[in-house]
């Protein structure tokens, strides 16, 4: 009974095989297009997302740029092979693709991709994906700033090692350019500390805009639990101050849908950028104060879904590559195509078996 078992599987999967061999070419014109999201996971993290059409079978591979770390895919983990800063996907059917990764490499990035139609026998590029990122102070006590935009009037800078983990900026001019330092810091002397317990001192200078031209900020950070915990207060207690003048209380929001194991996430609105504080806005036992009135220009600031950096290009076929980089992409494909297809065949035979 197993052996003849094993042979059905076995004529299952040739049987699979040889229909795709033979499968006559769709007329549907291959595109594959490329969407970065920002602002997932903790902010430094970057969504990708693969759209699909006309490829009923076939394989994409996307290269990661040094210093991007793939993180996961919602992918089969059956069809997904990595090497190096290389993913291969193998498609079935498939009309879309996400996995994450993480930025954290200064200078201009590219996130390239091939794709091949094994059923048309063709291939083609994905367009590529620009993430600059540039260092924003060095040593400890600064962080990466990555940037990526929607249009010209809005920008999303990421940083990284540092509790502020994007700055979302809004201008009625070309800030494309734009670009931030920020430096933990300590008090600097003569000013007064803020009244409530602070984790944390930050300066953030932006460049390459005029602070007129800025309509609106986001601030993301994140606070430690442990520390929160030492404070002694709730959850909400924590906002982000910032000092002109005097110490101003931003409005600032609990993103718990953000929060990671070991840290609680939030955003505030500023007016604009000079020294930060992230600190207790509320002593235990008392109810959170109200934020100072602002005069400033700032409108609502997109929320992190909506940081989406759109690379949506016609895919440009390409010539049939003879490089051995492309001949093992092909072949890795078709590897875990059969293993996909032989998995499927091997179901259904276990289904038909059950039912007798």
């Amino acid at each position: 009974m197993l052996i003849l078992r094993g042979l059905k599987v076995t004529l299952c999967c040739l049987i699979l095989l040889l229909a795709l061999s033979v499968m006559p070419a769709v007329a549907d014109e291959t595109v594959v297009s490329r969407s970065v999201l920002t602002g997932i996971q903790g902010w430094s993290d970057l969504q990708i997302t693969l759209e699909i059409e006309g490829m009923p079978a076939g394989g994409i591979i996307e290269t990661l740029p040094e210093g991007f770390t793939f993180l996961e895919t919602d992918h089969p983990a059956d069809r997904v092979y990595r090497a190096d800063q290389q993913i291969i996907f193998s498609v079935i059917e498939d009309e879309t693709i996400i996995y994450t990764a993480r930025s954290q490499n200064a200078g201009s990035n590219v996130i390239s991709g091939r794709w091949d139609n094994l059923v048309e026998n063709a291939q083609g590029i994905i367009a590529d994906t620009l993430v600059n990122v540039e260092s924003s102070g060095g040593g400890s006590s600064g962080g990466s700033v990555a940037g990526t935009g929607t249009s010209s009037l809005e920008k999303t800078l990421l940083v990284a090692d540092s509790p502020i983990r994007s700055i979302v900026l809004k201008s009625s001019a070309d800030i494309s350019s734009a670009s931030a330092k920020v430096e933990k810091t300590e008090l600097p002397e003569g000013t007064p500390a803020p009244e409530g317990a602070a984790y944390e001192y930050l300066e953030i200078d932006l460049r390459n805009i005029a602070h007129d031209d800025l309509t609106g900020a986001t601030i993301w950070f994140s606070v430690d639990r442990s520390w929160i915990d030492e404070q002694r207060v709730d959850d909400t207690g924590i906002s982000l101050f910032r000092y002109q003048n005097g110490w101003d209380l931003l409005p600032t929001r609990r993103l718990s849908s953000d929060d990671t194991d070991d840290a609680l996430a939030y955003e505030a609105e500023t007016p604009g950028f000079s020294l930060f504080a992230i600190a207790v806005s509320s002593i235990p036992g008392t109810e959170n104060p109200t934020p100072k009135p602002t005069t400033a220009k700032v409108t609502t600031a997109p929320t992190a879904s909506q940081q989406a950096a759109i690379s949506k290009v016609p895919v440009t076929p390409a010539e049939k590559a003879s490089s051995p980089l492309m001949g093992s992409f092909i072949g890795g494909c078709m590897v875990l195509l059969i293993i996909g297809l032989g998995s499927a065949g091997c179901k259904r035979v276990q289904m038909t078996e059950e039912k007798r």
